[in-house]
Order: C-alpha cells, then structure tokens, then sequence
C-alpha cells in the first residue's frame, strides 16, 4: 500500500476517534446546561454564571468538532471515500 495512503488512513482514523470524544462531550454537556436551566427552578435560582460558563465551553467544543468533521471530509475525499 501507498506510505502516502497509510498516512491519510491513520489521520482519518485518529480524527473520528476525536469526533467521537468531542460529539460526546457535546451530549454531556447539553445535558448539564439543560439541568442548569430546569423549567420550574425560580429564576433567582438559578446560577446563571455556571450556565454561561457551559455554554461558552459548548461553543468552543462545537468550533472544534465542526473542524474536525471538516478533515475527515477532507481525508475521505482524499481517500476516495
């Protein structure tokens, strides 16, 4: 097999690995800001400082997941995929 090819399939293989851990980490915290932000919890209860840091931290995983799917795009197209 081509050294070139090889080298393409272990960086796709390494980049689904991280699109899973970041997809992942996504779900989880999803789940934690929508706990954070429970319906019937009275406002003046809610630790909005902790929610804003959650969402801030979904936003950059978002950023690098959505780049990450980017390079396996990349990488399949690349590889005939």
């Amino acid at each position: 097999m081509d050294p070139e090819r090889l080298e393409y399939e272990g960086r796709l293989t390494t980049s689904e690995l991280r699109a899973k851990e970041l997809r992942l980490r996504l779900e989880h915290l999803r789940e934690v800001i929508r706990q954070t932000y429970r319906r019937f919890v009275p406002v003046q209860e809610i630790e909005a400082e902790d929610g804003a840091a959650l969402a801030m931290e979904f936003a950059s995983t978002q950023i690098r997941y959505k780049e990450v799917l980017a390079e396996i795009a990349a990488l399949k197209k690349a590889l005939g995929k």
